[in-house]
């Protein structure tokens, strides 16, 4: 037999799975779930339960025969608002001062702040440096890393991608609407900052009034300060649905590809820290191993559980990041070839651990669940978030879809490898 039929021979496609066959990782799926949400219970970034939940992965994957498991450490953001409240807290400051001493020195000074505020706030949303990380600078946080290599040279590498970190429970987060309503108060502080800058540049320049605009940038700053400072008092989430679910399926998914592994795909599972403070363990995983995956796709698993599956088309609180068309087209596809999955596209208003990929030019897809009925809300944020409202039969559906999803890829891979 020639090398080059040993392997032809060596890459043959795994068989065809069907719902049914993924009803023993649906189980186990829903036992990681309770393990996550109720044994270990809520877990706020950089705290020790975050670190209990890396502990409890690590040891998963240890079970399954994984390779290369490493508790990976990294200095993620504790809060999701303290940097954006000291943001706004020192516009709200420059601007009153401004007010109150209406002199050329002083507006000049509070213009130059509200544009470093605008500055700071953009790069924080799109998770780049600022000087707001210098007052306020990160804590200890990890990443769960572990790959199991293809049989023969792989062509390509999927990376399953989940966040082990639950959120905290605002009261804004108890609805669709109040969600809706803290989006339009992040863009409305952002552009408060460039409001203000321009009216002080055009007092200066012009002796233009600037008393109104001022006064509206500088309560709505100072409303923002208080509601930041508020919203970091809430109690952290169980967070079953987000995203003990995720994390749950990736290690399920992990344990069905260790019995029925990919002969053209290297596989990497990674479990993240910090994501709900700005996806602090992504930014990471793929500066620090980004460049060793070949041909990598980011498949991002978060908020799963439901019936509904969907596709994140568009992610970012300030700056907005598509995912490739690429990406769109093979996951409807895959879709389309299986009658018992409804898969829609969907924008997001926040971010994901995938957006840090996309910044850094990764394939990636990133996939939530709804219920079907658009009248239900899920627990996302909520003290509510508990396993009982998340469904077995939907994670068997959602587990069959991205095996799916990761077949076609490796089918994809060998094609290229046998052509």
């Amino acid at each position: 037999m020639t090398s080059q039929s040993a392997g032809s021979k060596a890459l043959r496609r795994p068989q065809a799975a069907g719902p049914a066959d993924f009803e023993d990782e649906a189980r186990e799926a829903a036992r990681h779930i309770r393990w996550f949400a109720e044994t270990i219970g809520p877990r706020g970034s950089c705290t020790s339960r975050e670190r209990q939940a890396a502990e409890y992965a690590a040891d998963q994957l240890a079970g399954m025969g994984m390779d290369d498991i490493q508790i990976v450490s990294f200095t993620g953001a504790a809060s999701a608002y303290s940097r954006y409240a000291l943001i706004s807290g020192l516009a709200a400051a420059a601007a009153l001062a401004a007010l109150l001493l209406p002199i050329p020195i002083i507006a000049t000074a509070a213009a130059l702040i509200q544009l470093a505020a605008a500055q700071a706030m953009l790069s924080e949303s799109d998770f780049r440096p600022n000087w707001s990380r210098l007052l306020i600078p990160g804590r200890e946080s990890q990443n769960v890393v572990a790959r199991r290599a293809a049989p023969v040279p792989s062509y390509q590498t999927v990376v399953l991608v989940a966040h082990l970190d639950s959120a905290r429970t605002p009261s804004f987060n108890a609805s669709r609407r109040g969600q809706r309503l803290y989006n339009m108060l992040f863009h409305a502080l952002f552009l408060s900052f460039l409001l203000a800058a321009l009216s002080l540049v055009l007092a200066i320049l012009s002796a233009t009034p600037i008393a109104p605009v001022l006064i509206a940038t500088t309560v709505l700053q100072f409303f923002t300060l208080a509601l930041f400072l508020s919203l970091d008092r809430a109690p952290y989430s169980p967070g079953a649905y987000d995203n003990a679910s995720g994390a749950a399926c990736v290690l399920a998914t992990a344990s069905h590809l260790q019995r029925r592994p990919l002969p053209a795909t290297e596989l990497w599972v990674c479990l993240t820290g910090c994501e709900e403070t700005g996806a602090g363990g992504a930014v990471d995983l793929y500066r620090e191993y980004g460049t060793h995956w070949q041909a990598p796709w980011v498949i991002n698993l978060d908020q799963l559980g439901y019936e509904q599956i969907y596709l994140r088309t568009e992610e970012g609180l300030l700056r907005r990041r598509r995912t490739e068309d690429e990406c769109i087209s093979i996951a409807g596809a895959v879709a389309h070839k299986l009658p018992e999955i409804q898969l829609s596209l969907r924008p997001s208003s926040a971010f994901s651990d995938a957006a840090p990929a996309y910044q850094r030019g990764l394939r990636a897809l990133s996939f939530g669940t709804n219920p079907l009925d658009p009248d239900v809300q899920t627990h996302r944020h909520r003290m509510t978030d508990i396993p009982e409202y998340l469904s077995t039969a939907a994670l068997r559906a959602n587990l069959y879809y991205i095996w799916n999803l990761i077949r076609e890829l490796d089918n994809g891979a060998q094609e290229v490898g046998n052509g």
